[in-house]
């Protein structure tokens, strides 16, 4: 498959992308800094960047996440910059990648656990969200087109220092999960690894 990687450069979408290449697909890895830039924090940008890589089998978003804040810091602004790039970004990948996969194919979104921790308000907002849209959103799609959510936990390598986190999974697995999503024509919407 052709399979574009929005966020390849992060640390999971350079696993992701290793992994892919190995099992014989093509990558094509973007990110804010490549070209075409694709930036999940501009939805308004999508379709012209992702209509600039078409036609591709598969797109797989991996990022961005949503920061820990305490419940008494947020603001308004910083809620909306979160949800533009991992909740409005994803929907708007979703939309315009499923009218470019060529003869069908999939979409793979990036959700993530509810945290338990302190500031993980926005994250326990998000990550809901968007599978709800995705499996509403599957009832709609183009005859072909599959859309599913890998929710990874705390991914073992991310962990920041000194953050204790109640359980994490390593790298490798997350990345071999987005594996079988893409490959498994029956996969399920959402897919949650190490949580």
């Amino acid at each position: 498959m052709r399979i574009v990687v929005v966020g390849a450069r992060g640390t999971l979408g350079s696993a992701l992308s290793s992994l892919l290449e190995a099992e014989g697909h093509e990558v094509v890895g973007v990110s804010r800094s490549s070209s075409p830039a694709v930036d999940l924090a501009d939805p308004a940008g999508l379709g012209v960047a992702l209509g600039a890589l078409a036609p591709f089998d598969a797109l797989v978003c991996v990022g961005p996440g949503t920061p820990l804040r305490p419940f008494a810091e947020l603001t308004a602004a910083q809620l909306a910059a979160d949800f533009a790039g991992k909740l409005l970004g994803q929907i708007e990948a979703l939309r315009v990648g499923a009218t470019l996969l060529s003869g069908g194919g999939v979409v793979v979104l990036t959700g993530g656990a509810e945290p338990e921790l302190p500031g993980g308000v926005g994250g326990c907002t998000v990550n809901p969200a968007l599978e709800r849209f995705v499996v509403a959103a599957r009832r709609e799609l183009p005859a072909g087109v599959r859309a599913h959510v890998v929710a990874p936990g705390w991914i073992t390598e991310t962990v920041p220092a000194g953050l204790e986190v109640p359980s994490s999974v390593p790298l490798a697995e997350v990345a071999a999960a987005y594996l079988r999503v893409l490959t498994d024509p029956v996969a399920p919407a959402v897919t949650r690894v190490g949580w």
